[in-house]
């Protein structure tokens, strides 16, 4: 994972592929912390697709990047 704050938009809405990218992280690891609820997600009422917030992919790296 990045040292260095992810480039987001807070309110901005990232699907999985962005969202990896974003963090420097494999898309698989990604979905692991999702389906682990360490990282929440959201699912896009007419495509069924996931997406991550901004706010959200912040947050996360706020507390990994701390431990």
């Amino acid at each position: 994972m990045t040292c260095v704050a992810p480039k987001v938009q807070k309110d901005g809405r990232y699907n999985i592929t962005a969202s990896a990218k974003a963090l420097e992280i494999d898309r698989s690891t990604l979905y692991r912390y999702m389906d682990m609820h360490v990282l929440k997600f959201g699912v896009h009422r007419h495509t069924n697709r996931r997406f991550i917030l901004g706010s959200e992919l912040l947050r996360f790296w706020g507390a990994e990047y701390m431990r």
